[in-house]
């Protein structure tokens, strides 16, 4: 079974503006974010899924490039979703 590394996304406002953020700011990286306020998906250098319960964001990477350690990773999605 493949691994899989999951993290929050600090919530300093709604959701759906996270990932209004999120899906702007990685066009421009090469991440695509598919789905909803809910739920949804995401591809580029990495790849997995988020989900939001509440206020609540999770990040769920399910594949990465193997030389790339998941701190790293992690660190350049939280990027996506921080204020400009």
């Amino acid at each position: 079974m493949a691994q899989t590394y999951s993290f929050p996304i600090p919530a300093d406002r709604t959701a759906a503006e996270l990932l209004a953020h999120a899906k702007e700011a990685g066009r421009a990286r090469g991440v695509v974010f598919h789905g909803d306020a809910t739920a949804g998906r995401f591809q580029g250098p990495a790849e997995g899924t988020y989900t939001v319960v509440g206020q609540e964001l999770t990040i769920v990477v399910e594949k990465k490039p193997a030389f790339v350690p998941w701190r790293l990773i992690e660190n350049a999605l939280k990027d996506l979703f921080a204020r400009p």
